[in-house]
């Protein structure tokens, strides 16, 4: 996209009165020709666009470069998110999230739970908080955000894979845990088995068992899509339960109140 289009993008965005901006930094773009190519051309138009549009942005450092895959030296992942807080942090990205569904091989290449927090959770935290402290300030670390699946051997269910998070050590290496509470076509108040949303609560439960409570979950990406095809929903059934959703996340104390539609 050129400058006009990102900024057409966030002045929608801004228009709708949302406060937040969540969108890739993605390792793929700013080093796709080597460890040592440096491109953020991309990323600074969109910093610069939010910014302008008076929204406080939620970068996701994402996505391995051609080069780079499970099996690279984490020195190189450490060191993209620690320029990339170098240079974002001071231009006001203090919201940080540790990859995006990494709980499916359509964004991950063989879901592994060990391997995103081994990988990714451990050496991202460290190097984010670390550029943090090294400009004298402080970030917000999320946890990647996980999709609704089912643990097939392919894919790793939501709870199986954060549950593993803890079991391989990665307690203490983010601030907030960050859902995906997507349950379309259902309404997000239906008790239903497929009802991700309201599997919020098993996240909780998740957390109260490590000993995390005083930790917040984080609503990153939902919604319902109004297609006209299966599982498609009208606009007008949209907009209910959105406010609907907003309700219910709003009574939970321990849910942030950063619901992202």
């Amino acid at each position: 996209m050129n400058t006009q289009q990102v900024n057409q993008i966030t002045q929608a965005c801004a228009a709708t009165n949302a406060k937040y901006f969540r969108t890739d930094f993605a390792w793929s773009d700013v080093q796709w020709n080597g460890s040592n190519d440096w491109y953020w051309n991309n990323i600074d138009r969109l910093v610069t666009s939010s910014n302008a549009e008076g929204m406080e942005m939620i970068a996701i450092v994402t996505y391995f470069p051609p080069w780079a895959g499970t099996n690279t030296d984490t020195t190189f992942w450490y060191n993209f998110v620690y320029q990339a807080g170098l240079r974002y942090i001071p231009q006001g990205v203090t919201i940080w999230e540790m990859w995006n569904e990494p709980n499916l091989i359509n964004f991950w290449p063989q879901p592994n739970v060990s391997d995103y927090v081994n990988k990714i959770l451990k050496p991202g935290s460290n190097a984010i908080r670390q550029a943090a402290a090294d400009l004298g300030t402080t970030v917000t670390v999320l946890s990647a955000g996980l999709a609704p699946a089912a643990t097939d051997g392919t894919n790793i269910s939501q709870i199986d894979f954060f549950t593993g998070i803890y079991a391989h050590g990665g307690k203490d290496y983010f601030d907030a845990a960050s859902n995906h509470p997507y349950c379309w076509p259902l309404a997000p108040g239906l008790v239903n088995p497929y009802n991700w949303f309201l599997k919020t609560q098993d996240f909780r439960t998740v957390m109260l068992n490590n000993g995390d409570g005083s930790k917040k979950i984080w609503g990153t990406e939902m919604g319902w899509p109004t297609h006209q095809g299966q599982n498609g929903i009208t606009e007008a059934q949209q907009a209910q339960y959105l406010t609907d959703a907003y309700q219910i996340w709003n009574s939970w104390s321990w849910t942030a109140s950063k619901l992202l539609p």
